[in-house]
């Protein structure tokens, strides 16, 4: 009995250890199924950049460089972005975030939902700028814009309250 309660809690601590790379891999599968509950718009929540970003914020030691590439690699194939512009967008916050913890997080939870905000609107508009002047991409759905920046906004406390969660346990479960 005892053996089992011990390879329970073995396999829990490197699921809980695992579990940024885990969280951050599920939330962008997530967002590359398209919701089709209103036909005329695909609507993107952009899931797996709010993922990668709270992991950024709560602690930047949990994801390594090379896994912020790959999951920045992957957001940039679902949503079609400009191939790399995500990746350098998370590294570039992750160095932020390194050189100060309180750039991304503070201790009021509407700055750091404001700082989102904030973030991410300037993400899409360099993403547009970037798409339209490469890639000579030049029709936007302004209203599939919209709803994604505001469904974006709306789901940023939950996912950022779950990777806080999980992120308390990895630290409890360190020291």
């Amino acid at each position: 009995m005892k053996m089992n309660i011990k390879l329970f809690n073995n396999l829990y601590k490197r699921i809980l250890f695992s579990s940024p790379i885990i969280t951050s891999f599920i939330f962008c599968i997530i967002d590359s199924t398209p919701f089709y509950f209103v036909d005329f718009i695909s609507v993107k929540t952009q899931m797996g950049l709010i993922a990668v970003y709270s992991w950024i914020c709560c602690d930047h030691r949990e994801l390594r460089p090379f896994f912020i590439l790959f999951f920045g690699v992957i957001i940039d194939l679902f949503n079609n972005s400009y191939f790399g512009f995500t990746s350098l967008f998370f590294l570039f916050l992750f160095l932020l975030q390194r050189k100060e913890v309180e750039n991304l997080l503070d201790k009021s939870f509407i700055v750091t939902w404001t700082k989102f905000s904030i973030i991410f609107f300037f993400y899409n508009l360099l993403n547009i700028i970037i798409l339209r002047f490469f890639l000579g991409v030049i029709k936007f759905d302004v209203i599939e814009i919209v709803f994604t920046v505001l469904i974006t906004i709306v789901i940023f406390p939950i996912i950022f309250s779950l990777v806080n969660k999980i992120n308390e346990k990895i630290k409890y479960y360190n020291e």
